[in-house]
């Protein structure tokens, strides 16, 4: 097991994708990326066609994913695209896993997605789909404002609600399968 010392994304391919902080576990095919998935979400089938298509994007864009352990602090700092539930929790241009944060007491408090972040403060910890930059398709246009000014970093594809619940609760490490990493 690596030190988080020992951990990160060597960002000197390209002067404009930043230094990733992660404990890498080890490179994993693709196939085992849907396979967790598809266990992780095995209560909620009617939920899975969005998330998978945007996994199976992020494959086609970005190719290599790892399987990395993130840390309490990371978890900020990863970018969401556009969330909307009658309240803007994450705006057309996306925001950090912090900044939607600071928009949780807007939301009713009967709503879908506030019972779904609050849900998440269990102990069980599943993993969660990123990818190093917003996936560019025109059938999920809600990454486009992230993909319009260049975004680049660690990017949700799906556990958005988990991110928000564990980085408010801000004391566990998440499991994290990435694309092109």
């Amino acid at each position: 097991m690596l030190s988080k010392n020992e951990v990160g994304y060597d960002s000197s391919e390209s002067a404009h994708t930043p230094f990733i902080p992660v404990q890498r576990e080890s490179k994993v095919d693709f196939q085992e990326v849907k396979a967790t998935f598809v266990r992780d979400n095995v209560e909620t089938p009617e939920r899975n066609a969005w998330p998978l298509r945007a996994l199976e994007i992020a494959n086609a864009q970005f190719g290599d994913w790892a399987r990395v352990l993130l840390f309490p602090d990371d978890l900020g700092n990863i970018m969401l695209p556009r969330h909307d539930h009658g309240v803007s929790l994450v705006p057309p241009s996306g925001s950090s896993v912090s900044e939607a944060l600071k928009k949780l007491d807007r939301l009713d408090r009967s709503s879908e997605c506030y019972r779904r972040i609050q849900k998440f403060s269990d102990p069980r910890t599943s993993a969660v789909f990123l990818s190093v930059a917003p996936i560019d398709d025109p059938h999920y246009p809600d990454y486009k404002g992230l993909v319009d000014r260049g975004y680049k970093g660690l990017t949700h594809l799906d556990g958005l609600h988990r991110l928000i619940a564990w980085h408010l609760e801000n004391k566990r490490t998440v499991p994290a399968y990435i694309a092109g990493l």
